[in-house]
């Protein structure tokens, strides 16, 4: 009887173990995959800053105008 109660125990313990788990893991997953969403952005950004300052420099240098 003793025994029953502490395996039954043991394993509402581990079954709460792989819960807690499983929970942890899904939120490490949401959080990689904010922080994939974040890094796209930003390399969006760079690359249109990029491509702008592109433009500003071409036209400098049509035009003769530039400042070193």
């Amino acid at each position: 009887m003793q025994e029953e109660v502490q395996r039954e125990a043991f394993e509402g313990l581990l079954l709460a173990k792989d819960a807690k788990f499983q929970r942890l893991q899904g939120q490490i997953a949401l959080i990689q995959d904010e922080l994939t969403n974040l890094t796209v952005v930003e390399i969006e950004k760079r690359t249109q800053r990029t491509d702008e300052e592109m433009v500003l420099m071409t036209g400098f240098y049509r035009t003769g105008f530039f400042i070193e």
